[in-house]
């Protein structure tokens, strides 16, 4: 027996673990150079998923703060991007914004295309974060440092897609660089440390300031998890250096908007922010209020106005994992990796307790103790209890739960069969789990505490299939359900999630289980340490500020927590292919010595045999081995279904901006500008309901435009007069899962740009003030833009006398024979742009009345052509009506019609009659 165990043991000894730091580190950056060199090289270097606004906003702030006037914007971020000096700057309040600093530094050495600055962030700052996950998780595991880096970069919604926005990068970067620092104060060069974690504090608080208070306090919490045993004044340096570059941060930002605006301005823009985000019980009220306070300061602010307090319960903060989380990688993806986590975590944390203990239940059934260990038989009748509940829930949920909300009707024979089945669950774990160990003896004793806590990690395991179909979003099932399915059958999860359940709580049990050697010594602390911290953190600022958490990130799937997620994913991972890399190993150190007796498979107390061993030992080694592959692959089909459904080719278009046809245009946009102002090199800005089929005539201005300036951030806005007439009109629709779902299913809220009413007419050709002209559109089915040439030739109109009348109409004189008369028309030719009067079309319509009421007739009693406001006709004695048509060179105006009139022999008089 001794024999087989010390060679079991040796098997476990050579297993391919990566001995080498530096070779988990080649094999990490080269796993980033291809997967993002191939990202950018297949977008043209201008990736586009969800949103890649912020990468051109930080070249448009970088390229202000190269060539505007400091002694303006006192170094702030500047939002209006405009060749006219006087319209600089229309500043950013509410953050430093760190990555524009960057971007700058990029710019002035010569990056200052798009393409340049996104391709040297990525493999800079990109690269630079990376190894900061490598190097953090390294002191876990080599192997689990690999496996999670290479998980977090091909996370394509939540991280990869991201990782190549030049302002999200940083994200990643701070976040490691932070729990870094807090290990560099227990090693040499303390004094360095410190240095270095203060100035990493203070650019992150020259940041975003919600995702520098969510990283603060999980590095202050990590500090304090990881030293307060240990040493205490790592806690105090800890503390005293981040609270340090903080002040750092914020009194940088705080002076500069001080000279910007007033202290108590700051004070102000600060609470309304804070309100605007969190307590908008009265939105439309806060909004005005809020629009008459930036405006007046040139202050540039997004109007996400939320009610945070709808926020703040349990069941939203829940399903903000989920519902933004979790579902991404489809809920029958999650619930196998978060159970695998569960009790992957607990088969590790306790893989070297020995906390068996007699038991007093042999008192009561002495009997039995002479065959079983009395904590095997505690076990034999707890864990069925528990199982029970799992079977039931597990079938409840997986059959109707993940499709919709609707549960299967359970009856007496459904209930049956889970009975039956808990029982036999219950008795093979027991045995199964002997089966596991490495050693041979017939009785094995069990722990009471761990088989008291595996049916705790049953019962957790019970709760989250029971509670999960409500933390998801049903309405997305086509997509995780056709979209992202590997075409295999529920029953195929259903039976990995058994297998899974049964390996993982087997092995539980035993307290000589196989010895993980792929770890190093007390690996645990480190990720207890910064999965508790993480969430903790996360927890404070969600209460603090929901909806900004939810507006600003989660709505958006920016990264926030998915360094979290990411871990979960790859610790149950990490725990399904290192069980089962060891029990292949086990099997293989078997099947070297007892070969020659597989023919004893059913010799008597077999559960004991070696043989019989040794076929459990192969038959569950190769389900680990294709569990693995599957949920591996598994892993990969989800981004590259990812990337089909959302290419990140989405935004190509906007190169063709850089053409002589569109370079150096202005325009207007039905979304964030700075994008089309960077590639046009014009002025452009942001109005969403932006239609210019709808104008409000001014007798004295001409036509204007009914449009929604909230987001006309030019300093010079009231005085400029272009701004009222830019050259392009940009419609562009972000992709996201609404817009799949309406691709897939044709139904849903989003609507493409041919559903705006500007386009929607131009593509029906129909009769418009204007004459707009379509350029250029997308003719797929997602209909993601359009580019349309504006006109803005206004058509003539007609102005208005003293009695508001657009027509007079005077007795020049009568007939001698009094059969009519001679009459002088009036009217006020205008053009707003002094265009003059070409020939305007004069019609006179005979009118029919009859009971006090009239009707025109279809057909002209007389035309002619009149120039200069002023005209004679000869009518005679009638009903009629005089109708205008004001022309120029280019453009007809709308016709107006004069009120009825009649000519009699004491000459003309207005008849109040109806029409």
């Amino acid at each position: 027996m001794q024999e087989v165990n010390n060679l079991a043991g040796s098997w476990h000894n050579r297993m391919p673990v990566f001995k080498s730091y530096w070779g988990g580190l080649v094999l990490v950056l080269a796993c980033y150079v291809l997967v993002y060199g191939l990202f950018l090289w297949l977008t043209d270097f201008i990736p586009y998923v969800m949103d890649n606004n912020e990468s051109f906003s930080s070249l448009g702030h970088a390229y202000n703060l190269y060539h505007g006037d400091l002694l303006k914007s006192f170094g702030l971020t500047d939002e209006a991007f405009s060749p006219f000096p006087d319209a600089h700057p229309v500043i950013h309040s509410h953050q430093g914004n760190w990555p524009r600093i960057y971007a700058f530094v990029l710019f002035a050495l010569g990056a200052r295309s798009i393409e340049s600055q996104i391709f040297i962030t990525t493999f800079t700052i990109g690269i630079a974060s990376l190894f900061f996950v490598y190097h953090y998780f390294a002191r876990f595991s080599i192997w689990f440092s690999v496996l999670a880096s290479i998980i977090l970069m091909t996370d394509y919604i939540l991280f990869a897609q991201w990782n190549v926005v030049t302002y999200r990068v940083w994200h990643a970067f701070f976040v490691f660089s932070s729990l870094l620092c807090v290990h560099g104060l227990s090693g040499s060069h303390k004094k360095w440390w410190i240095f270095l974690t203060a100035l990493n504090a203070a650019c992150l608080f020259y940041g975003e300031l919600v995702f520098a208070g969510f990283v603060t306090a999980w590095t202050g919490l990590y500090t304090l998890l990881l030293y307060f045993r240990k040493s205490f004044k790592n806690v105090l340096l800890g503390g005293f250096a981040q609270f340090t570059g903080m002040l750092l941060g914020v009194g940088i930002l705080f002076m500069q908007l001080s000279a910007y605006m007033g202290f108590d301005t700051v004070i102000r823009d600060f609470k309304f922010t804070l309100w605007a985000r969190n307590e908008a019980s009265d939105p439309v009220a806060l909004k005005k209020m809020l629009m008459n306070f930036y405006d007046s300061l040139n202050v540039a602010f997004f109007y996400n106005i939320l009610d945070g307090a709808k926020f703040r319960d349990i069941i939203s903060y829940v399903k903000s994992f989920f519902m933004y989380g979790f579902q991404i990688y489809t809920p029958v993806f999650s619930l196998i990796v978060l159970i695998s986590f569960i009790l992957g975590f607990f088969i590790f944390v306790n893989s070297d307790q020995a906390i068996n203990r007699p038991s007093r239940f042999i008192r009561f059934f002495p009997h039995i103790s002479r065959r079983l260990d009395a904590n095997e038989v505690i076990a034999f009748l707890f864990l069925p209890l528990f199982a029970f509940w799992v079977c039931i829930t597990f079938n409840q949920s997986l059959m109707g739960g993940l499709v919709s909300q609707r549960i299967p009707e359970i009856g007496r024979y459904y209930f049956l069969n889970c009975a039956i089945l808990s029982i036999l669950s219950g008795y093979l774990i027991t045995k199964f789990s002997k089966l596991l160990t490495l050693n041979l003896a017939k009785h094995i004793s069990y722990s009471s505490k761990i088989v008291f806590i595996t049916a705790v990690f049953l019962l957790s395991i019970a709760l989250i299939l029971r509670k999960q179909p409500s933390l998801y979003n049903q309405d997305m099932m086509r997509i995780w359900f056709q979209e992202l399915s590997t075409d295999l059958p529920i029953s195929v999860w259903k039976g990995l999630f058994i297998f899974l359940v049964f390996l993982f709580t087997s092995m539980s049990l035993v307290r000589d289980k196989i010895q993980f050697q792929v770890l190093k010594e007390k690996p645990f602390g480190y990720l207890s340490k910064f999965l508790i911290s993480g969430f903790i953190a996360y927890t404070i600022v969600y209460i603090l500020s929901p909806g900004y958490v939810y507006s600003g990130y989660l709505t958006r799937y920016a990264p926030f927590y998915v360094f979290l997620l990411n871990t979960i994913i790859a610790l149950g991972l990490f725990f399904v292919l290192t069980i089962s890399w060891q029990i292949v190993q086990t099997f293989r150190a078997y099947a070297l010595i007892y070969r020659p007796v597989m023919n004893n498979v059913f010799i008597k107390k077999r559960l004991a045999s070696p043989s019989f061993k040794l076929i459990t030992l192969g038959t569950t080694a190769f389900c680990c081995m294709i569990t693995c592959s599957f949920l591996f692959y598994h892993w990969f089909f989800i981004q590259y279904q990812y990337i089909n459904l959302l290419p990140p080719t989405h935004f190509g278009f906007v190169k063709m901006l850089r053409e002589p046809e569109f370079y150096g245009k202005s325009s207007v946009s039905n979304t964030y500008s700075m994008p089309f102002s960077v590639q046009t090199n014009s002025w452009s800005y942001f109005d969403d309901d932006f239609d210019y089929s709808k104008f409000a005539l001014n007798e004295e201005r001409g036509y204007r435009p009914l449009t929604n300036l909230q987001y006309f951030w030019f300093r010079d806005r009231k005085i400029n007069p272009q701004y009222s007439r830019p050259e392009l009109y940009i419609c562009f629709n972000q992709q996201n899962f609404e817009s799949v779902m309406r691709e897939l299913t044709g139904k849903g809220c989003y609507k493409g740009c041919s559903h705006k009413r500007l386009v929607s007419e131009l593509l029906a050709k129909r009769k418009t003030l204007l004459n707009h002209e379509i350029i250029k559109r997308d003719e797929s089915v997602k209909d993601s833009w359009t580019i349309v040439k504006l006109d803005w030739n206004f058509p003539p109109y007609l102005g208005r006398f003293q009695d508001r009348e657009h027509i007079h109409i005077k007795a020049k004189e009568n007939k001698p024979d009094k059969t009519g008369a001679v009459l002088a028309i009036n009217y006020h030719y205008k053009q707003q742009d002094g265009k003059e009067e070409s020939a305007s079309i004069l019609e006179v319509f005979r009118v029919l009345v009859e009971n006090n009421e009239y009707e025109v007739g279809s057909k002209a009693y007389q035309t002619t052509s009149v120039k200069g406001g002023e005209a004679e006709i000869e009518l005679p004695l009638g009903y009629y009506v005089v109708v205008l048509t004001p022309h120029s060179n280019e453009m007809v105006g709308n016709k107006i019609m004069s009120k009825p009139f009649e000519v009699s022999e004491e000459g003309i008089r207005n008849i109040g009659l109806v029409n």
